[in-house]
């Protein structure tokens, strides 16, 4: 089981470290001045929504442990 938490703490790192690397691109190409038709923006909009969904579901994950009061040892 610690195993497959390390691989759950992994995955939250990994995620929002490639967010954050995926807008701060394409903010670098928005200042570069080739984004005229807004797609960088989209992109950069979309990357939020995914963050907020992932995180939304390790929030949901710890309160269904909590609820059914599984210890995983965290």
């Amino acid at each position: 089981m610690n195993t497959m938490m390390d691989i759950v703490g992994l995955l939250s790192v990994l995620i929002r470290i490639g967010v954050t690397a995926r807008v701060v691109i394409c903010l670098i190409k928005i200042n570069a001045g080739g984004d005229d038709s807004g797609e960088n923006k989209q992109k950069i909009k979309n990357a939020l929504i995914f963050l907020v969904i992932s995180e939304c579901v390790w929030v949901i994950k710890d309160l269904i442990f909590s609820y059914y009061n599984i210890n995983i040892g965290i």
